[in-house]
């Protein structure tokens, strides 16, 4: 009997042209109330669980006057005032799901914004970015200020520590650096062994990203010197050596999907890790171009000569920073 009535129904699309409109509609419906399930499976969230109840009900009251033939092809008034009346709710859900999927896509981009930058930069930069529409993160050279921490005579210390306590030194360590790095906006780049790569001026644009820079390698100094007191119940001691460059570097996401880094690569990166490794314990140098960008007439530097640096045909002259 169903399929008779279904087969009849059938033929009246195919010969009575007006039966057309209610055709659209009945597809239009069954499409919208797929739709409000998806979003809903997607999102979680109790509106869009709503207004699948609310489109599968009005879709389902279509089904049962699709079956009433006699009735589904009467254009009278009332048919067409119902007939609007049952398009309404899947119009608005058209627009509902447009509107959702926009926002869900842009709270899928500041998740993945957040995940990346989370573990570089602190939860203001973190934020800030999370606002700005227009990052990008694809490779680009800009002007960034980079620092290089490193602990003086740490293989020989790691030596006589089992391997517990050298694990235990390097997270307090690490600790003191990045609170440092983060109180003046530096990005954390890597730790490589006993060594902090960090950059200034990117993902966020800083003016005064030397003065950034040294400032935190002073902190840094200072850290350490908090953290040599803890350490002194356990008779150990540590010291740094910082150094810093400015100038121009690639900066944007680096690696496999399965791996990706946000890091700042060339020959400006290069000059700050030799000149790290040419400060003494304690000590903070600089190039000659983080001196000429330093803005902040607080930050005191003596000229310390040039230094021939691996993989440079010109000696670089540095500077120690007065603290």
């Amino acid at each position: 009997m169903a399929a008779e009535r279904l087969l009849v129904a059938i033929f009246k699309i195919i010969t009575n042209p007006l039966s057309y409109l209610k055709s659209i509609f009945f597809v239009l419906a069954l499409y919208a109330t797929y739709k409000s399930y998806r979003t809903y499976k997607k999102t979680k969230q109790k509106s869009a669980l709503f207004m699948f109840i609310i489109i599968l009900l009005f879709t389902l009251n279509l089904i049962s006057q699709t079956f009433e033939i006699e009735q589904f092809f009467m254009l009278t008034r009332q048919f067409r005032l119902n007939l609007i009346l049952s398009f309404l709710p899947i119009i608005a859900f058209l627009a509902f799901d447009y509107v959702q999927n926009k926002r869900y896509k842009a709270e899928l981009q500041h998740e993945k914004v957040r995940n990346m930058f989370n573990r570089y930069v602190n939860p203001y930069i973190v934020d800030e970015l999370v606002k700005n529409e227009d990052l990008k993160l694809e490779g680009k050279r800009q002007n960034v200020s980079v620092l290089f921490v490193d602990i003086r005579g740490f293989t020989p210390l790691a030596e006589r520590l089992t391997a517990e306590q050298v694990v235990s030194l390097l997270n307090k360590y690490f600790k003191a650096v990045t609170s440092a790095i983060f109180k003046y906006n530096g990005t954390v780049d890597k730790f490589i062994g006993d060594a902090v790569m960090a950059f200034y001026n990117a993902p966020l644009q800083q003016k005064d990203h030397a003065d950034r820079a040294v400032k935190s390698a002073i902190e840094i100094q200072k850290e350490i010197e908090k953290l040599n007191k803890t350490l002194s119940k356990d008779k150990l001691k540590i010291a740094v050596g910082v150094g810093i460059n400015t100038g121009e570097a690639v900066i944007g996401n680096v690696g496999t999907e399965q791996f990706l880094d946000y890091t700042a690569i060339g020959d400006t990166v290069n000059t700050a890790s030799r000149l790290q490794g040419k400060a003494d314990a304690n000590e903070i140098l600089i190039s000659e171009q983080t001196r000429k960008a330093i803005s902040d007439k607080l930050i005191k530097v003596k000229d310390v000569g040039e230094f021939e640096l691996k993989g440079k045909a010109k000696k670089l002259r540095a500077y120690k920073v007065v603290y």
